[in-house]
């Protein structure tokens, strides 16, 4: 995608959600498209769906997290700061647990979620993943996207056949957050959205992403982001031991989520 936008060779028409409905078989009664619409894109992935609207410029940007919403508002080169709005997310999570301090689920083993992220190499966790599955004291499973074949998986399991070995879980998160104690991952909301559910996000280098979320300085007491494979174990058993003291969980949900907004009222207010 950055390749295309340097180009500009990129189509230059709505997303393929907005082709199929206007010319596809999905409604029995096909709207003529006309100059006084107002088109709502939700974008995706590295916002490909949104680039052909932004070439032309966009009146509303809904943003979902108000630490970046502060970052385009004072970066942007596309759009005023006034075009920016704080959105929230489209899947918040719905009846969230409230704790006055983290307990880990049990006394055996740390319970680890490795959440699938098609865009990262997965060379890169690899690593990560080989030191996970020695420890003895942890326990790593993995969540998969819900959808026919998850590219993550499927190069994992070509690359490190091993991870058959594990758990796969390919539903909601919501459904099984509550019985991990850590989220990890290199770039996925889902990893910081542990804190959401009252657990642990630890974040991965990688060469691609690198410290993706601007989170290793958090806080001063402790960097965050995990740089080398050979002390991931530790650092887990570090944060679940200190994670009281620590307080990440909640610097996490306030500086990413505020107060959990509902996304989808926003794009009905926009409407």
């Amino acid at each position: 995608l950055l390749r295309e936008l340097k180009t500009g060779d990129y189509p230059k028409y709505p997303n393929e959600a907005m082709l199929k409905v206007i010319f596809g078989g999905y409604l029995s009664n096909r709207p003529s498209p006309n100059s006084n619409w107002r088109v709502l894109d939700v974008g995706c992935a590295m916002g490909s769906n949104l680039v052909p609207f932004a070439d032309i410029g966009c009146d509303v940007y809904g943003v979902w997290s108000r630490h970046y919403l502060k970052y385009f508002k004072e970066f942007s080169k596309i759009s005023d700061k006034d075009s920016f709005q704080f959105s929230g997310l489209l899947r918040p999570i719905k009846n969230i647990r409230k704790a006055d301090s983290f307990e880990k689920n049990s006394q055996n083993k740390i319970k680890v979620l490795l959440i699938s992220e098609p865009l990262v190499a997965v060379s890169e966790i690899i690593p990560y993943l080989k030191y996970l599955m020695k420890d003895n004291k942890i326990e790593v499973c993995l969540k998969v996207r819900p959808m026919i074949q998850d590219i993550y998986y499927e190069n994992m399991k070509l690359e490190f056949p091993e991870i058959k070995n594990l758990k796969i879980y390919d539903g909601k998160l919501e459904d099984i957050a509550y019985d991990f104690d850590v989220f990890i991952g290199s770039n996925s909301t889902a990893v910081i959205e542990a804190s959401l559910f009252g657990k642990i996000s630890v974040l991965l280098k990688t060469i691609k992403f690198g410290d993706y979320f601007e989170i290793d300085e958090l806080t001063y007491k402790h960097n965050l982001l995990v740089k080398d494979p050979e002390f991931l174990c530790n650092e887990i058993q570090y944060r679940v031991e200190n994670e009281n003291e620590l307080n990440t969980i909640e610097k996490i949900k306030i500086r990413f989520f505020g107060e959990n907004k509902d996304g989808a009222h926003w794009i009905v207010e926009q409407l």
